[in-house]
């Protein structure tokens, strides 16, 4: 079936923010002040801190011998405060059972994930907050369904055709996974509706730090409900 697709790679490409695949990169966080991470917070030049090359634009940290079960707020930098990410704000994760917590991060996208994935474990869930439910932060009617993999969906029928935003976010929080990947207050998933009642999946990649609209087409609709006519016809037989 042919979808539009908006995704936060769309977003990051039309800012502009385009980085070197080669370069270092560090984190700084609140983080810091804690086992051997440098002992003052929010330092980006503090040994210790550098995200592992994995190659082709990937990079990786783990943090360990964190408080277990928190959420921790940082940003990725270059090894100084000239250029970090994300700009709408700070990123953040939970740390596991074991006090761990792993940060991704795409210096071809500038997008933040997360290895870890404990919102869950935090008692809260991923809720899709936007347009379609008045911005409701801890709507329990729009929770995400977790597929597993760091991949979480839901899907909402929009009342009206227009253009509309959405991001999910840290239930009862705006700590969120947006067009910019995690921060809080990140920016919004923007998508259009091209007719009234229209279905739309909304989709987080917790690993790589994505969001998605995923809007059908109006065609794919219609012939999906075509389908459906021949079926029963069939059946009708």
């Amino acid at each position: 079936m042919r979808t539009r697709t908006l995704t936060a790679l769309a977003a990051i490409a039309a800012l502009g923010l385009a980085t070197s695949a080669n370069a270092a990169f560090t984190l700084a966080g609140n983080f810091q002040d804690e086992g051997a991470y440098g002992g003052v917070e929010w330092q980006p030049g503090a040994a210790g801190n550098e995200l592992a090359d994995l190659g082709s634009g990937k990079h990786s940290i783990t943090l360990t011998g964190l408080t277990a079960n928190t959420l921790y707020e940082f940003k990725v930098t270059d090894g100084t405060w000239d250029n970090s990410w994300q700009a709408s704000g700070n990123s953040w994760g939970y740390t596991d059972a074991a006090g761990e917590l792993v940060v991704n991060f795409d210096s071809n996208t500038n997008l933040t994930g997360l290895g870890t994935d404990q919102v869950a474990a935090s008692g809260n869930a991923w809720v899709a907050a936007g347009d379609h439910n008045g911005w409701t932060n801890n709507d329990a009617g729009t929770v995400m369904t977790d597929l597993g993999g760091g991949i979480y969906e839901f899907t909402a029928v929009i009342a009206t055709a227009g253009d509309w935003g959405w991001k999910a976010v840290n239930s009862g929080s705006w700590a969120a996974l947006g067009a910019d990947s995690l921060s809080f207050n990140a920016d919004n998933v923007a998508y259009t509706t091209t007719v009234d009642n229209q279905s739309v999946t909304f989709r987080i990649d917790t690993v790589n730090g994505v969001a998605t609209a995923i809007v059908p087409e109006p065609a794919s609709m219609a012939l999906l409900g075509l389908g459906g006519l021949v079926i029963l016809a069939r059946r009708r037989k």
